[in-house]
Order: C-alpha cells, then structure tokens, then sequence
C-alpha cells in the first residue's frame, strides 16, 4: 500500500495503526516512528495526519519498503531521535 493510501485509511478509521502493526509484524510504536519520520505529525484535536516536513510529501511510496535491512528511505524524512542529542545542536555546559 502506499503512503498516502495507509494515511487516508487512519484517517478514515478504516484501518487503525494495531491492524497496519499485525499487517508488517511490527508493533504499535514502529509503525508510529515510521510514520513520523516521513514527516507526518499526530493532531490528536482532529484525528488527522498532517505533514510537516520540509520536501514535497512522500505520498506515492509503497510503505512496505520501509521496513528490513533494506528499508528505502525518501529524503523527505524528518529526523526522529530516540532521546540522544547531536553533539553539534547539544548546549554548552557553563
């Protein structure tokens, strides 16, 4: 499937991330990473995906290519970190 398909069906609620987790055999919080470092933001507010990255959206992407040793990622993703800093951006200690 393709991203935007993936983004439109969560969207409509006829298909939910556990459902896309059990489709890939990932879990919940993978395919929430993934999803975000395409550049797609959570509005709780509204139930809705919007896109926030810097490049135009990678709507046409086959989403499976995303996952194994071989993922292909578009370079319209955001950077996610998991809690580590870049030595470069991190404050000076005083």
């Amino acid at each position: 499937m393709l991203v935007s398909e993936i983004i439109h069906k969560i969207m409509m609620k006829e298909m939910t991330i556990k459902e896309l987790a059990e489709l890939y055999g990932v879990s919940n919080r993978t395919i929430q990473l993934k999803i975000k470092k395409l550049g797609y933001e959570w509005d709780s507010k509204q139930s809705i995906y919007n896109y926030v990255g810097e490049t135009p959206e990678p709507s046409d992407l086959d989403f499976s290519t995303l996952f194994g040793r071989n993922a292909i990622w578009p370079s319209t993703s955001v950077p996610v970190t998991r809690g580590k800093v870049d030595i470069a951006q991190a404050p000076l200690a005083t």
